[in-house]
């Protein structure tokens, strides 16, 4: 019987080690994971570690080579266990070298998940750049440049390249659609029919010009007219002065009526946080994705119940917390906020106001100044 015990004794002791190793190993991937990977809408660090016969097998998937390297480094100092590597690093080899691509209609729908079915979590806009990790059936999974979400977006949308041809495609002459909506023509006249539809803040190929006209090509090898006042060279967008408040506000209330979609930031669609990107990129500020990213930035306002310090072209962000942001809008001046709720739409903060809209200003957490803070 005393044997008996010394061997249950021995067993729980040696589960009791193994359970403390195992929990060892997962912090410390946990740490790694949150040091290069702290928000998962920006990057990929899907990394299981597993013990086998006295080593560590991580196996799982990055597009960070660096987090792969430290995660192995601090695995084989911490644990005094040698590590086998499985892990894969993103693009896939699969892709070979057409790991870029450019956006070819005038928007694309960021899932997800590889299925149609899948959560909408963002909009591609035509002319964007990408970033092509790997494929799955009609998917890639692509990072868009200008504000490195994740997501999978359909083959068809997308015309890949290689490093080379993507950098030489981005050195040709550009423009931006500037209206809200059009066309690319396949005649240098509005009855011709179309090649495509275009959206606010398109990034047009400029081929050549023709009188009042622009003559576009695409990367796969369309080519259209669109009407030269409907566009502003790239460069001269870039260099643009940074936004003002009354420029901001007018064209937000151009977009009035415009339908909600979740993950929406075009003409066709707009989320809270979509619409705010989107707008304060057509006049020279970039904005990250999502509302909780959008509060990190800019001068915060005192939130009071007569918003006395708020001024015209601050955003206002709501949510149960300050820990929760959920909506984003922008103050248009005298208590009224326009946001996507719905649809966009103009709400008042002041009780006496046939827009008053009592539920949100209770939720105002945050009031941020970006424009000349």
């Amino acid at each position: 019987m005393h044997k008996v015990k010394v061997i249950i004794v021995l067993i729980g002791l040696l589960f009791l080690a193994c359970s403390q190793r195992s929990q060892q190993v997962n912090d410390i991937v946990e740490k790694t994971r949150q040091e290069f990977c702290p928000d998962k809408r920006l990057n990929m660090f899907n990394i299981e570690a597993k013990q086998k016969n006295n080593k560590i097998v991580l196996s799982g998937e990055t597009n960070l080579p660096q987090a792969r390297d430290s995660l192995i480094f601090r695995l084989g100092r911490e644990s005094q266990r040698s590590v086998r590597d499985k892990i894969e690093i993103l693009p896939s080899d699969k892709l070979r070298s057409k790991t870029c691509g450019i956006i070819i209609l005038s928007t694309a729908h960021q899932r997800r998940r590889a299925n149609v079915t899948a959560e909408m979590i963002n909009q591609a806009i035509m002319g964007q750049g990408v970033r092509l990790y790997k494929e799955k059936g009609l998917y890639y999974l692509a990072q868009l440049d200008d504000d490195g979400y994740m997501g999978w977006i359909m083959k068809g949308s997308v015309y890949e390249m290689n490093e080379s041809d993507y950098k030489d495609w981005q050195k040709k002459p550009k423009a931006v659609f500037t209206d809200r909506f059009g066309w690319v023509y396949s005649q240098k006249n509005r009855d011709a029919e179309p090649v495509c539809d275009l959206v606010w803040g398109a990034l047009l190929t400029v081929e050549e010009r023709h009188g009042k006209w622009l003559r576009v090509i695409f990367p796969d090898g369309r080519n259209g007219f669109v009407p030269e006042h409907q566009t502003c060279d790239y460069g001269k967008f870039q260099d643009r002065p940074m936004a003002d408040p009354a420029a901001l506000v007018k064209s937000a209330k151009q977009c009035l009526g415009i339908p909600y979609l979740w993950g929406g930031r075009s003409i066709k669609g707009f989320d809270c946080s979509g619409f705010m990107q989107t707008l304060f990129k057509m006049h020279g500020i970039n904005l990250p994705r999502d509302a909780n990213m959008q509060v990190k930035l800019g001068k915060e306002i005192k939130v009071d119940s007569e918003l006395a310090q708020a001024q015209t072209g601050d955003l206002f962000f709501f949510g149960p917390s300050k820990d929760r942001i959920t909506h984003v809008g922008l103050y248009i001046g005298e208590k009224k906020m326009i946001h996507s709720d719905g649809y966009v739409k103009i709400n008042s903060f002041d009780s006496n106001d046939q827009e008053y809209d009592k539920d949100r200003i209770s939720r105002l957490v945050y009031i941020k100044r970006i424009v000349n803070p």
